[in-house]
């Protein structure tokens, strides 16, 4: 089952006359704070009077030229997915652009995550997710998460999650459920 990936662009900063205003702007642009999100942060887009939640599962910073762009705006997402992308780097001022470009691909988030108990000496525990996304279910916790583990709902497969780990190692992104059995280990 896969997902419907929405891209948006802005500004980072801004110097230009805006025509439809009649004035002229100086100033940060819509997306300046867009290199401050990590993982588990949320981000909330209204359309049609209906809001939907993100919480952001990876960012990357990719050279102007990058060849990867296909990869970034494409389709082929395993959720409903938000990737968001401005410039970043050194400014060029003769040609007035910048080196490379931040992007940012946060995940449709559902359900609230459940915070789950562990002992005293215990390093592993077991608990059910109640979101997913699981960077938010490792945020909930009241310890210290080192990874979060959850089986592939149709393969069987064991998947992994763990806080601050390269995007493409963290296989439980897109395939945790609100109610997955999950194994959490503290660090």
């Amino acid at each position: 089952m896969g997902g419907r990936n929405t891209v948006l662009s802005a500004h980072v900063d801004y110097n230009a006359t805006v025509p439809y205003a009649g004035t002229r702007y100086r100033g940060p642009g819509a997306f300046a704070r867009l290199a401050e999100l990590v993982p588990g942060d949320i981000v909330e887009v209204e359309r049609d009077g209906v809001r939907y939640q993100y919480a952001v599962s990876w960012q990357r910073t990719l050279p102007e030229d990058a060849s990867r762009w296909g990869e970034m705006w494409s389709a082929n997402v395993s959720v409903d997915s938000l990737t968001m992308f401005t410039c970043t780097g050194e400014f060029d001022p003769r040609t007035a652009t910048y080196s490379s470009r931040t992007v940012v691909r946060a995940e449709r988030v559902e359900g609230n995550p459940r915070k789950i108990a562990l002992a005293p000496d215990v390093v592993w525990t077991l608990g059910i997710s109640g979101t997913t996304h699981p960077a938010l279910l490792a945020r909930a916790q009241s310890y210290p998460v080192r990874a979060i583990w959850a089986q592939h709902a149709t393969t069987g497969r064991w998947l992994s999650y763990t806080p601050g780990a390269p995007a493409f190692t963290n296989t439980l992104l897109g395939h945790l459920h609100t109610g997955s059995a999950v194994l959490i280990a503290s660090q």
